[in-house]
């Protein structure tokens, strides 16, 4: 009977697979489509919260579906010269991978757009 219970436990043994075959989940590559570079999401009259809140909560309409790194918020004036009363909020980040920069959703009647810091025609400076 000892020897049954060890040849059940041995067939068991040879037949499982190894623990870290089991551990490890097939990792899903979706890898970098462009080169990492800056974007900022702003949007006049809106909070920094608010915009975080969009970056996270609709990244489907923001197409930023992949993730991003190294969040900054920024305070950012015209380039013109003109000086606004409140400054436009928004959020610095790096991102690497291809996306529609005209692509835009609303949050509390205020549109939120990502796109490069030189196509916003803002200077801005970190909060």
């Amino acid at each position: 009977m000892k020897f049954q219970h060890l040849l059940v436990f041995a067939a068991g043994v040879i037949a499982a697979p190894a623990p870290e075959e089991v551990a490890k989940p097939v990792p899903v590559d979706i890898g970098a489509t462009v080169p990492s570079h800056l974007l900022i999401c702003a949007g006049a009259f809106i909070e920094v919260s608010e915009i975080d809140w969009a970056m996270r909560n609709r990244r489907d309409e923001l197409q930023l579906n992949a993730g991003w790194w190294d969040e900054v918020p920024v305070a950012c004036q015209p380039i013109n010269g003109t000086h606004t009363a409140q400054p436009v909020f928004g959020i610095r980040f790096m991102y690497n991978h291809t996306r529609d920069e005209k692509v835009k959703t609303e949050v509390e009647a205020v549109f939120v757009q990502c796109k490069p810091p030189n196509h916003w025609n803002l200077t801005c400076d970190d909060v």
